[in-house]
């Protein structure tokens, strides 16, 4: 862990019944690749589940999940990027992601829950822009994170993904619908 020097501010209280001595550690300074990723995020849909998540200069992180409209438990902690996976660190319990992958795609930037187990969350992603969901229009709610502001913008070519997952991206959205009946032939 960086700090922005090697000093360590320690203020120590004497009392007459027993010395205490409180330790604070100057802010940690953030890695170029972990500075890009400050921001806003946003994740959901606001009249179900909607989550906003706050990256900070500090290394720290919010989340703050609504579900329909009512707020719920905020959860905070620090953060760090590892082999590029976004790590996050809770005070307390955790109970929503972890480990999140930066994925940039024109001058976009999403958030992809990095697969775990048996978990696909980046074949939902890849699912999403091959069906012409993502990239979303003008809308900050989606079922990944995606950085406050980036909805307005365009994107190009295919999402920066890891090489493994970059030969699942269609050349263009498909346009088939799903059809409940292949009895009727039709979506009607």
């Amino acid at each position: 862990m960086k700090f922005s020097s090697g000093l360590v501010l320690a203020v120590c209280l004497i009392t007459l019944i027993q010395p205490t001595c409180l330790v604070r550690a100057q802010e940690r300074v953030l890695t170029p690749e972990e500075d890009r990723l400050v921001a806003e995020y946003y994740y959901g849909d606001p009249r179900a589940l909607a989550v906003s998540m706050t990256l900070r200069k500090d290394g720290t992180f919010t989340i703050n999940p609504r579900f329909s409209g009512t707020p719920q438990d905020e959860e905070t902690g620090t953060f760090r990027l590892e082999n590029g996976v976004l790590i996050l660190s809770p005070q307390g319990q955790f109970v929503g992601w972890d480990r999140l992958r930066p994925v940039s795609w024109g001058y976009r930037l999403y958030l992809v829950p990095e697969e775990q187990g048996h978990k696909t969350d980046t074949m939902m992603f890849i699912n999403e822009v091959n069906m012409g969901i993502e990239p979303r229009q003008g809308d900050t709610m989606g079922f990944l994170f995606l950085r406050k502001g980036d909805e307005a913008k365009a994107v190009s070519g295919a999402p920066d993904l890891p090489e493994k997952w970059k030969g699942y991206i269609l050349p263009s959205p498909s346009r088939r619908r799903y059809c409940p009946s292949k009895t009727t032939g039709s979506c009607g």
